[in-house]
């Protein structure tokens, strides 16, 4: 990975991203801890970006938050962003690597209506076109979007209307449709997005309904919540650990916990090793990692170890 020249810049940068997760604020021995900083060089970091308007620090709390000047450069940026384009070009940015149909679809009724596509170049292809729909439940992509929501949701979308089998392989059972939903919350999956994508609101989804139980099924799952931005994602089966470094945590997890998953949010280096060990005693982890591309993955070279191991069988762009 290539060295970057202005390690000052990069520190005030991971701040501000940093306090854009946290619109109650941070106090400043929690940035410190957070970006692994000493508490002098946190304090002139947020000391600067409050005088030039990007940080302010509450006087009752003395707690650092965005500035408006943030809220003008956001505003600036999303003028200069055609959001299809944006989209497109990550579909692009994959099918170069893949060579398979790539489809941009959203949720129509309990229909997916597809927005956009990129078709392959090999010999067999898909036959669906820009325009055309297709029900939630026969596809990946609709599958994946009835993922996002409750168990209740798609119990009422579903309520009044028959699921008609289209190949001799269909769903036709809503209580099959919804076990499998989340069977795959059960195999080492990572998600990865930019800040605000809502990776950290699907992983607590995900994690409540794993250990809340459904079709009779509990899960033991453990939850590495090191700043307490996994709440709610309790259930009957699930252990949530706070406050605790995610490495540590993972490491108590497999000694005391005898988790079948693990879920940590925001993966960094530093629990490259923990994960590995999770791993080897035959806990998968449902995790998710900054990356707003296949490319900035590929930059984090901690990863690429835990890739080439399986420690992760499925990847999601999110």
């Amino acid at each position: 990975m290539a060295e970057i020249p202005n390690r000052t810049l990069q520190r005030g940068l991971d701040m501000l991203e940093l306090l854009g997760k946290h619109a109650e604020g941070l106090a400043l021995c929690e940035l410190a801890q957070a970006l692994r900083l000493p508490r002098s060089t946190a304090f002139n970091l947020a000391q600067t970006l409050t005088r030039l308007g990007y940080a302010t620090q509450r006087e009752d709390t003395g707690k650092y938050r965005l500035g408006l000047k943030m809220f003008e450069i956001g505003a600036g940026a999303m003028h200069q962003v055609d959001v299809m384009e944006l989209i497109r070009g990550c579909m692009a940015e994959i099918h170069h690597k893949i060579n398979e149909t790539m489809h941009l679809g959203v949720r129509a009724e309990q229909d997916t209506l597809y927005i956009d596509k990129l078709d392959s170049t090999q010999s067999i292809r898909m036959t669906s076109y820009v325009g055309s729909r297709a029900p939630l439940y026969c596809t990946a992509l609709g599958k994946a979007i009835l993922s996002t929501m409750d168990d209740d949701e798609v119990r009422r979308l579903y309520a009044d209307v028959p699921m008609t089998a289209l190949t001799p392989h269909s769903i036709t059972s809503l209580d099959r449709l919804l076990e499998q939903l989340f069977s795959a919350g059960l195999t080492g999956t990572l998600l990865a997005g930019p800040p605000h994508s809502g990776k950290t609101t699907l992983l607590r989804q995900m994690a409540a309904r794993l250990g809340g139980g459904w079709q009779g099924q509990y899960r033991r799952v453990a939850v590495v919540d090191e700043r307490g931005e996994l709440a709610g994602c309790g259930g009957e089966t699930v252990d949530i650990l706070t406050g605790y470094p995610k490495g540590a945590a993972i490491e108590l997890a497999i000694r005391s916990l005898s988790p079948q998953l693990l879920v940590c949010d925001e993966l960094a280096a530093g629990e490259a090793e923990a994960v590995e060990a999770a791993a080897l005693a035959g806990v998968p982890l449902l995790a998710t990692v900054h990356g707003g591309s296949l490319q900035e993955l590929g930059r984090k070279r901690w990863l690429l170890p835990l890739f080439r191991q399986e420690v992760f069988q499925q990847t999601a762009l999110l």
